[in-house]
């Protein structure tokens, strides 16, 4: 089992459906490419699929907010599967069954109008990153010699 985190781009709506045994299941689509993937003929990125899929009950409360378009990051168990396309090709199906989803809004940044920006606020996680100071930053702090003078006035016993 391969744990996996994909950031990327809802692409379909999330669903949710039953499955042949009864139980409920919530799935939809993300798309994501990376600045360094492989260029088409016009240069654009490739974009790699992903079937998200989640069992989990609290992540059907989210349906309403999955929707095309929104920003994500999902953790989960990775798996491929190989399928016979509509052309006759063999293609790879990337399918991630969700333990954990979250939304990853720049807050507004993405909307097209400042009314859409308001009336959806999403709180702004700001990371700062630090660098790992060297040992040239390093201060050991000094150490003063013990006298060898037999003072035992100090000791508490």
């Amino acid at each position: 089992m391969r744990v996996f985190q994909l950031t990327g781009y809802v692409v379909t709506d999330a669903e949710k459906k039953i499955n042949k045994s009864g139980k409920e299941f919530m799935t939809f689509r993300m798309g994501n490419n990376e600045f360094n993937d492989p260029k088409d003929e016009q240069g654009r990125s490739k974009t790699y699929w992903f079937r998200i899929t989640t069992y989990n009950q609290r992540h059907f409360g989210l349906k309403q907010y999955l929707t095309k378009g929104k920003r994500l990051i999902v953790f989960g168990d990775y798996s491929d599967n190989v399928y016979q396309n509509r052309e006759g090709n063999c293609e790879i199906g990337r399918e991630i069954l969700a333990n954990a989803i979250y939304f990853n809004d720049d807050s507004g940044a993405n909307k097209t109008t400042n009314e859409t920006a308001t009336a959806n606020p999403s709180p702004v996680t700001q990371t700062t990153m630090v660098s790992k100071p060297s040992t040239a930053d390093l201060k050991v702090p000094t150490v003063e010699a013990a006298s060898n003078a037999d003072d035992d006035d100090d000791l508490p016993f």
